[in-house]
């Protein structure tokens, strides 16, 4: 009873498919959006393919195709969704659909089947696309190649209503079939147009890095210039050389090309990439999307690599935004140490510095090697090693000894302005550096106050000048430079 009882249960629901189709059909805007579309398309197909010599007379809804037609393509739908599967069959279509339906509570291994399962029998729908009952051709044949032209026509969306020559319903499908309500309709070829200035292609190592030599003008790296280490870097002055003439689609195309390689070039290679970046000054978002490889990289870096990298990143990048990275930088430069010199350690503390990295253990650690090799260096060097070192909290008296004796009688005044900053940051006694030396600081003070008045037009005081007043505050040289007590003042 139990078995017959199941047989009444499919048949009530196959023969609610069957009516549910005769009334779509009888009056198609009962049928889903999609479903209307796909039924104007379906009956010109069938009138096309009855010409042709194969009869849909079984697709009639009234002599019910979903229990009575065999070898019948067929799509299933949900009234809930757009969603579509075509199905070809020997069976009668309502037969094999819930044939599938008992299977998909069993058996789970393809997407028809996990929809079937997921969704309540009585919310789908049938619609019988065509008869393939063709005398002499194998319906395994048939079956595959008006599958594919239902399919092709849906990924072509020609369910939408037809709009003639150049529309997507007139390209040719690569299906093994040419028939079909399009094959009349011609397609046009359309112009493409070539956005270079967005293109994305591959390039080699190689060749980027010969590019960058290009646009840098260089053959060979030249050694760390110390001339750059001041307190910013002005990108407004860049000389204007051959790679002027650079256009904007090159400078896009050679910084999408770098991006998409980084993960395949060496640490070395992408610090000298964005070493010709920062010195054409172009920012294409290279600098931030280096971070992640050059972190993961930084045991690869040598000694001139490593100041490369913190001096270009230390001004491309934006301030306490990256850390992890200047911190990766900062250790790795102990593996480096025994390559540096005096300036070379100068000028690691300063781009750290710039960084907002502070790092007083490094900078302990390096001050032995500075004062062994720092005879040599000229007075800014020697200045910017001073603030350098106070920048990063290091205090110890015998560096800023070292340095004022080696610092000449006769210096700049950039240079004796910088060692008297790293002194008043150190909480150390400036007034012995400048015995002998008011005359320079009273110059590189009147220098730096007209410098601002001729530039602003609106103040005598620059930042220079309220720097010198709090260098200069607690000692008896404050009235001689400044002409006023420090409460005047």
């Amino acid at each position: 009873m139990h078995a017959q009882a199941a047989v009444d249960t499919a048949a009530k629901e196959i023969r609610a498919l069957s009516l549910a189709l005769l009334r779509g059909v009888e009056n198609p805007e009962l049928f889903p959006p999609h479903v209307q579309r796909l039924h104007a398309l379906a009956t010109k197909v069938q009138e096309e393919r009855a010409r042709r010599g194969i009869p849909q007379n079984a697709l009639d809804a009234r002599s019910f195709p979903l229990e009575n037609a065999q070898r019948v393509v067929y799509a299933v739908y949900d009234r809930r969704s757009p969603q579509l599967f075509y199905l070809a069959s020997r069976e009668p279509p309502g037969i094999d659909l819930r044939g599938l339906f008992l299977m998909s509570l069993r058996n789970r291994n393809n997407k028809l089947l996990d929809y079937l399962a997921r969704t309540d029998f009585s919310m789908l729908g049938i619609y019988p696309l065509e008869s393939i009952a063709r005398p002499g051709v194998p319906f395994s044949v048939i079956s595959k190649a008006r599958l594919a032209f239902w399919r092709a026509v849906t990924m072509l969306r020609v369910t939408t209503w037809l709009k003639g020559p150049g529309h997507a319903s007139c390209k040719e499908m690569s299906v093994a079939t040419q028939d079909g309500p399009t094959r009349h309709l011609r397609f046009r070829l359309k112009r493409i147009n070539h956005d270079f200035g967005r293109v994305l292609c591959m390039a080699d190592v190689k060749t980027l890095r010969k590019t960058a030599d290009e646009i840098l003008g260089q053959g060979n790296r030249h050694p760390h210039n110390t001339a750059l280490l001041m307190e910013k870097a002005s990108h407004s002055s860049v000389p204007e050389t051959s790679t002027g003439a650079k256009s904007k689609a090159f400078w896009t195309v050679f910084s999408k090309r770098f991006k998409a390689s980084m993960q395949i070039m060496s640490a070395r290679d992408i610090v000298h990439v964005l070493k010709a970046f920062d010195a054409s000054n172009q920012d294409t978002g290279v600098y931030v999307t280096a971070v992640l490889p050059l972190r993961q990289k930084v045991h690869e870096l040598d000694k001139g690599g490593l100041i490369s990298a913190l001096h270009v990143l230390s001004q491309r990048l934006r301030k306490n935004t990256q850390q992890q990275l200047f911190r990766a930088l900062a250790n790795h430069v102990p593996n480096v140490m025994w390559q540096m010199n005096a300036t070379e350690i100068t000028a690691t503390l300063w781009y750290l510095s710039h960084a907002c990295h502070k790092d007083e253990a490094l900078a302990a650690y390096m001050q032995s090697k500075f004062c062994t090799l720092s005879d040599d260096l000229k007075d800014i060097e020697l200045g910017t090693a001073a603030l350098a070192f106070a920048r990063h909290g290091h205090s110890d008296p015998r560096l800023f000894e070292h340095i004022k004796s080696v610092l000449p009688i006769e210096c700049s005044g950039e240079a004796l302005f910088r060692v008297a900053w790293g002194l008043h940051i150190a909480g150390l006694e400036v007034a012995g550096l400048l015995h002998g030396r008011i005359l320079t600081c009273l110059e590189h003070v009147r220098r730096s106050d007209r410098y601002i008045y001729n530039q602003v037009l609106k103040s005598r005081r620059s930042n220079v000048v309220e720097i010198w007043r709090s260098i200069l505050r607690s000692t008896e040289y404050y009235n001689e430079v400044f002409g006023a007590s420090p409460q005047a003042g």
